[in-house]
């Protein structure tokens, strides 16, 4: 084989691997994807359930820690929404009460702290339920089981031209 040809041979099997492994990037990385983001209609803990292929047993068990979770939860969210609103009800009056309004702003902290210490904590039991072989999958997905609780970010907003 001349040299010319053997050249001619390399440059098409490059291309040939360079277009398979694009391929297999792009289509693989969607596959992933789809795995990892909970789909539409399905709550977080179908999520955590199909994810960490739970056994029925656990899932009982999950069901039960999932509940006692949402009611604490609720309990801070509200607890939260009522110091929030007096805090910002201080707006509107004539005065200024610093006072009130750190030992209200140290409220907030404190509930959004737990609600977060809560979360954890949480978390932590559910691994607990796990065999070996789910908390690798747990290890593995604990960002996306997250982000499928969270609330969903609020709509952008459109850019705002800079003051004059």
């Amino acid at each position: 084989m001349d040299r010319t040809r053997f050249l001619k041979v390399i440059v098409v099997a490059l291309l040939i691997i360079n277009a398979g492994t694009l391929a297999y990037l792009f289509i693989g990385s969607k596959q992933n994807t789809q795995l990892q983001i909970h789909k539409p209609g399905e709550g977080p803990a179908e999520f955590i359930i199909k994810t960490l292929q739970f056994t029925p047993e656990q899932e009982e068990q999950f069901i039960v820690l999932r509940d006692g979770h949402r009611r604490q939860m609720r309990f801070l969210h509200d607890s939260l929404r009522t110091v929030r609103e007096e805090y910002f009800d201080a707006l509107k009056a004539d005065t200024y009460d610093t006072a009130k309004t750190n030992k209200l702003n140290s409220q907030i902290s404190y509930f959004e702290g737990r609600k977060h210490q809560i979360t954890f904590n949480h978390f932590v039991q559910v691994r607990k339920l796990c065999t070996a072989k789910q908390q690798e999958l747990f290890d593995e997905f604990i960002d996306d089981i997250l982000k499928a609780m969270a609330p969903p970010p609020p709509p952008a907003k459109g850019h705002r031209p800079p003051p004059r």
